[in-house]
């Protein structure tokens, strides 16, 4: 079998670029002397590029639009030799995070991503799911996407994992009541934010997956 028809894990969701600053001081309101650099991420990216260093083969499914910096974030996704598949669309905002951290805490940041924006068209999914064991989906997605991919996973008999991300992220998942979600990644902090958007009752994880 071909390394290109091999099943592999499928994560969906974000690649950026990330533009990371770092100072020494905090000092709201003033331009300082510090270090910038620019790095590649997105919850989806890094997920994808950690599983394939411990040996899994992965494939990523993303959206970009076709500006220099999305020329930028395809360019290092061969780099890393990782499989993947790109929904492009001019009209998307560009895919980049930028972070002020001093002393390894996080000041500030401000970031956009364009898979959130796209609406991933059923063909691509379908291509990209066509040899995948697995789907991991990151809550990045938006509602429609997540949906979507739902529903093909489902048809194909695919197990699907959803990743909270982030405390707001994770809200995606109560548009998800009895979807068919094979386990749901969160940490407590992401849990906390979805059980009170649900405004529920539970005491323990079992009781809040039940909800769900």
């Amino acid at each position: 079998m071909s390394p290109r028809a091999q099943p592999y894990l499928l994560v969906v969701g974000s690649a950026l670029i990330d533009i990371i600053g770092t100072v020494e001081r905090n000092m709201p309101g003033t331009d300082q002397l510090g270090q910038v650099d620019i790095t590649y991420g997105g919850c989806a990216y890094n997920m994808a590029v950690n599983l394939k260093a411990f040996g899994y083969n992965t494939a990523l499914l993303t959206a970009l639009n076709t500006s220099p910096f999305s020329a930028m974030v395809s360019s290092q996704l061969n780099h890393a030799g990782l499989r993947h598949f790109i929904h492009r669309d001019a009209a998307l905002p560009n895919a980049i995070y930028c972070g002020i951290f001093s002393k390894g805490n996080a000041l500030a940041g401000v970031y956009k991503t364009a898979v959130a924006t796209a609406i991933l068209p059923t063909a691509t999914i379908n291509r990209a799911l066509h040899t995948a064991k697995a789907v991991l989906v990151t809550c990045d997605v938006g509602q429609k996407n997540l949906h979507t991919l739902l529903k093909v996973a489902h048809k194909k008999n695919q197990a699907v994992y959803v990743a909270g991300i982030s405390p707001h992220d994770v809200l995606l998942l109560a548009t998800c009541k009895n979807a068919p979600i094979t386990a749901a990644f969160m940490n407590e902090a992401e849990a906390g934010t979805l059980a009170r958007h649900l405004k529920t009752s539970a005491k323990n994880w079992q009781q809040l997956a039940a909800e769900l």
